[in-house]
């Protein structure tokens, strides 16, 4: 696996190549509070084809927005620009929960620079109490930590895993905190980078999707509904969705196997 930096609008982007061959390539997008690491395990095992995972603005390793611009708008143009200069071809798009906000737009709008998309488990509902409990912790400084190990024995889910190993919660904990110039450890993301996500629609955008979708959900969400995974895969235009087996919210960290397999065949049938 390499870094290297790709160009968004007014920031630099961190972004990983798992290396690999085939077209189309894939490109991941982590959800909110997550970085482009989530998706090591799935990238890992799809040596057959070119696969990359990108940090949004704010998350991960890439450039914390100037202004504190985390609008929609600001994540959409930074994934234009990239995938302008990127070169390595039209890109299969697999976003996961909050991701799945800045690349349905971007899909929606630029429908001839991607092979596909595949929208896993997006959030459709804002209950208010959702929203209230988003915005509080929005407005809290991140936790300081004196160490790694300290930091990351702290690390949390938002969603309980169900099937993910330890080893892979540890890698994802691992990539999650960088060292402040005092010495101490702080969580990567900023608390507003993806404060601007709420008023988007999940379902306005799906239905105006012009390229081939995949809808995925883990067997046991709390998250996308059943009866939602249908809605979503209609408006659409997809199959069936793909549900992944013994997992919760975050399918690539409680069963990789299984949605590396998904995105195999559906890539296989856009060729």
């Amino acid at each position: 696996m390499r870094k290297f930096d790709l160009p968004g609008a007014g920031v630099r982007l961190n972004c990983l190549d798992y290396g690999g061959e085939g077209a189309p390539p894939i490109l991941f997008i982590h959800g909110g509070a997550a970085h482009a690491h989530w998706w090591d395990f799935v990238g890992q095992r799809l040596n057959g084809h070119r696969c990359f995972s990108l940090d949004l603005r704010g998350h991960g390793d890439s450039d914390r927005a100037p202004g504190e611009d985390y609008s929609i708008a600001a994540h959409v143009a930074d994934l234009e620009q990239a995938l302008q200069q990127w070169g390595y071809g039209q890109p299969v798009l697999v976003c996961h929960s909050g991701g799945c906000f800045v690349a349905l737009p971007y899909a929606a709008a630029h429908p001839e620079s991607i092979a596909g998309i595949v929208i896993v488990e997006p959030r459709i509902h804002w209950p208010p109490e959702l929203l209230e409990r988003a915005s509080h912790r929005n407005s809290r400084p991140h936790r300081r930590f004196a160490t790694l190990q300290e930091a990351c024995e702290s690390y949390r889910l938002i969603f309980p895993p169900i099937g993910a190993a330890p080893e892979v919660l540890a890698h994802v904990a691992r990539h999650s905190f960088r060292q402040e110039p005092d010495g101490m450890w702080v969580n990567k993301t900023e608390r507003l980078a993806m404060a601007g996500i709420w008023h988007i629609s999940v379902m306005e955008y799906a239905a105006r999707l012009r390229c081939p979708a995949l809808v995925m959900r883990g067997d046991r969400s709390v998250h996308l509904s059943q009866e939602d995974a249908i809605k979503l895969t209609a408006l659409a235009k997809a199959g069936p969705a793909v549900v992944i087996s013994n997992a919760q919210h975050n399918v690539m960290l409680d069963n990789p196997d299984e949605v590396a397999s998904a995105l195999r065949s559906f890539v296989a049938g856009l060729k």
